[in-house]
């Protein structure tokens, strides 16, 4: 049979230059369909055609080699300073190189299966590498290795007894946690002296880190509340001691005035004195003011006869001052008639008074104002600024009579039409006396 090398040089699709050496076209079995491929010229890869042969016996396995002994661990790299940011994963070692896959040569006959060789030691843990440089940028992940085989836990050591607290030693490695002791009821013994606080020790290295639980212990019973003790009994008051010397007197400044007493019991009425003579009569006084409202509309005013406006009237005394101030809300209900407006009074030292009658639409000019200087005279607006809404004229002034009389607010239509002017309710005025 020609010589066929069983590793190839390279990886990828297995060409001729695969298998320098060999004494014929190669041979290449596909592991998954089993068929057998010879390399033909052109580096092309072709299904061998040879005749299929008699199935040999399964041969022999061989027996399994020894697992080599485990490596020492290599030494701790030093720590670097502490950080609260991560430094980057150390750069990944370099892939070794894939060995050459030898050429598989034909399946021979399967030999019984041979025990179990027994496991190899671990090999040796390489070198840790240094500390990169602190970076917030997080280097690649290297690859997890194969994780060892848990050890047995030890058993937990009993709970032993506290001791008087001593001064403080190096700290050791920490051993398996112990179980929980039942607590005890007894009462509490006396607080020890505290030692002076040691050297912090070295730290030792961590133990394994039992498993995680989400359930407390049980909580131990609660000790016995202790009886009160009985109240002692009051003891007897000591003696009074002597009263001391008298001090010097004061000469400290008066005191706040006591409060006044109450008054005595009022003494008897006195006889009436005799009148005195009458003193001369004073200047008048002023009056105050008075003031007068109607309480209903007027009938309508169709022509241009004057009428009284009953209930807006004033009494005057002569050789007195007034002043007066009327409001007369009014509507007509045809536009180019307006309202007469006037007053009548007794005869007068002095009398001046203003009438002002709203004529037109908002605006400059919009009142039409007259003056009142004689009994009987009226003010006369030739229109209104609106039909059937209520507007209002005021007239303001002042009179010294001479006689006694009555101020009447008298009032007419401009023109006579059957829509005519009517004075509203609550037309107002007010009198002041001058004096």
């Amino acid at each position: 049979m020609p010589k066929r090398p069983l590793v190839r040089s390279s990886s990828g699709p297995p060409i001729l230059a695969d298998f320098k050496g060999s004494d014929g076209p190669p041979l290449v079995i596909d592991r998954v369909t089993g068929k057998i491929y010879s390399l033909k010229i052109g580096d092309q890869i072709a299904e061998a055609t040879g005749g299929t042969g008699t199935i040999g016996p399964t041969g022999p396995t061989g027996v399994a080699g020894t697992t080599g002994p485990a490596g020492a661990g290599g030494a701790q790299g030093p720590t670097g300073a502490d950080s609260t940011v991560p430094g980057p994963t150390g750069v990944a070692g370099i892939q070794g190189p894939t060995g050459v896959t030898g050429l598989t040569g034909p399946s021979g006959p399967s030999g019984p299966a041979g025990a179990q060789g027994a496991t190899g030691p671990s090999g040796p843990a390489g070198a840790q590498g240094s500390t990169g440089a602190d970076s917030t940028v997080q280097g690649p992940t290297g690859a997890a290795g194969v994780a060892g085989p848990s050890g047995p836990s030890g058993p937990a050591g009993a709970a032993g007894s506290t001791g008087v607290a001593g001064i403080a030693g190096p700290s050791g490695p920490t051993g398996p946690v112990g179980a929980i002791g039942p607590t005890g009821t007894g009462s509490a013994g006396p607080q020890g002296i505290a030692g002076p606080t040691g050297a912090a020790g070295v730290q030792g290295t961590t133990g394994p880190s039992g498993a995680d639980s989400t359930v407390a212990g049980p909580t131990g019973p609660a000790g016995v509340q202790g009886t009160t003790g009985v109240a002692g009994n009051t003891g007897p008051s000591g003696p009074t001691g002597p009263a001391g010397a008298a001090g010097p007197t004061g000469t400290g400044s008066a005191g706040p005035q006591g409060a006044t007493g109450p008054s005595g019991p009022a003494g008897a009425q006195g006889t009436t004195g005799a009148a005195g003579p009458s003193g001369p009569t004073g200047p008048a006084g002023g009056g105050g003011s008075t003031s007068v409202q109607t309480l209903t509309d007027t009938a309508t005013s169709i022509n241009t006869t004057t009428a009284t406006l009953s209930g807006l009237q004033f009494n005057l005394t002569s050789g007195n001052t007034y002043s007066f101030n009327m409001y007369i809300p009014y509507k007509t209900g045809f536009g180019p008639c307006g309202l007469r407006l006037g007053l009548t009074f007794p005869a007068a030292t002095i009398v001046a008074a203003n009438v002002s009658i709203p004529t037109a639409a908002d605006g400059v000019g919009t009142p039409w104002y007259g003056r009142i200087s004689a009994s009987g005279q009226m003010v006369v607006a030739t229109s209104a600024p609106a039909v059937n809404t209520t507007l209002l004229a005021q007239i303001t002034g002042m009179i010294r009579p001479s006689a006694n009389g009555t101020l009447h607010v008298i009032y007419a239509a401009e023109v006579a039409t059957a829509s005519g002017v009517t004075i509203r309710q609550n037309a107002n005025a007010i009198l002041w006396t001058i004096g």
